[in-house]
């Protein structure tokens, strides 16, 4: 994806540095908390939780970025060509667990055999489908219009904050700003 080469490119450039390694889902700060986590020749590690004003996660998070299949997924909920799905489980039921629970579905004998081979390996709570699909996104995303002309700045020389600050603005101000902010701003706006 393009986004993330240009991120990558933005943080080598920042820090004079070349990159080791990145984690794009790091759960150093928790599970739920969206963490990108970079290490550098210099020994140095970059770590950024969405709420610090990262671009690309929060570009990512927004749907700005995402591949196009993405937006319309013929593999939501139960349909699937695959033996298993595992995934991150969501559900309300977990939601102060603080270090990450999976789902795993079971779509054909080969998956249930699969399945049958790491019980004794690990924890399995059985759970009904109407929970392990809870918080799953169940229906298509929008397209946001200004997606095609974020993906082709990304091709072009301009930096990613820029790039973040003209077309996904409405994203940073939702996300980033405190509501005491916000307030002060909307009574601007109306004051003219």
């Amino acid at each position: 994806m393009i986004a993330k080469y240009k991120y990558i490119d933005f943080h080598i450039f920042r820090r004079k540095t070349k990159l080791v390694s990145v984690n794009f889902r790091d759960k150093r700060n928790a599970w739920g908390v969206y963490t990108i986590t970079m290490v550098m020749t210099n020994g140095r590690s970059y770590s950024c939780a969405i709420n610090k004003n990262d671009f690309f996660l929060n570009m990512f998070l927004g749907n700005y970025v995402l591949n196009k299949p993405c937006y319309s997924c013929k593999f939501r909920g139960l349909k699937s060509t695959a033996d298993i799905r595992v995934g991150d489980f969501w559900a309300k039921k977990y939601e102060n667990n603080k270090t990450g629970v999976s789902s795993l579905i079971v779509f054909t004998k080969i998956g249930g055999s699969l399945l049958e081979n790491i019980e004794d390996n690990c924890s399995i709570i059985k759970e009904t489908i109407d929970t392990v699909l809870e918080k799953q996104i169940s229906m298509d995303l929008s397209v946001p219009k200004s997606r095609e002309k974020i993906i082709n700045q990304l091709k072009t020389s301009r930096s990613l904050a820029l790039i973040y600050f003209l077309y996904c603005t409405k994203q940073w101000f939702k996300c980033c700003i405190p509501k005491s902010v916000k307030d002060f701003i909307r009574l601007i706006l109306k004051l003219k």
